[in-house]
């Protein structure tokens, strides 16, 4: 954009690019540069003609505008690149979600191997894994293999406290709890 001083000597382009008036200088400002280009002729240059003066002056109107409408489009092309919209950074949370209970899995998984937790909770684990991945699924066939991966979870999951309840480990309620959470699964299963 080209800022006008309210002197006698501002530049004012007409059509193609030819000032009106005399120009001293012009400045140039863009949403992030500003600067002034001095458009006073050289020393030497007084003796030329009215014509040549018009010629330079009109070339550099030229060249100052061409230079504005740059730097304002490289300015704009930044401001088009939008930060992540919410959406993607909700479903970039979603993926670091279920990678990490992926993790935990894999590290519940080993402690039950080394015999320093119970089957319940590599169970527990991997139901939080599962219900990770089906926030993310996008076709009704992963949605559909990830509800029976989780309804034999949770079967999986009330045999062993069953099995904890009949060795006096295990709780009435745990074993309640247990099964409310599987018919919960079987439902959610059936609604898909």
């Amino acid at each position: 954009m080209l800022a006008n001083h309210d002197s006698p000597n501002d530049l004012e382009c007409g059509p193609v690019g030819r000032p009106t008036h005399n120009v001293d200088s012009v400045d140039v400002q863009t949403s992030s540069v500003s600067f002034t280009v001095a458009a006073t002729p050289p020393v030497g240059w007084s003796n030329r003609s009215e014509n040549m003066k018009s010629a330079v002056i009109s070339s550099l109107c030229v060249v100052v505008a061409s230079l504005g409408v740059m730097l304002s489009s490289q300015t704009a092309g930044s401001q088009d690149e939008k930060p992540t919209s919410p959406e993607n950074k909700i479903n970039s949370l979603m993926v670091e979600r279920r990678d990490t209970l992926r993790q935990l899995v894999d590290s519940v998984t080993a402690q039950y191997k080394a015999g320093r937790t119970t089957l319940d909770n590599v169970i527990r684990a991997r139901n939080g894994l599962l219900d990770a991945e089906l926030e993310i699924a996008k076709t009704k066939t992963e949605r559909i293999r990830i509800h029976e991966e989780r309804v034999k979870n949770f079967r999986d999951l009330e045999n062993a406290i069953k099995q904890r309840y009949t060795v006096g480990k295990g709780t009435h309620e745990e074993m309640l709890t247990a099964k409310a959470a599987r018919l919960k699964s079987e439902i959610e299963f059936l609604r898909e």
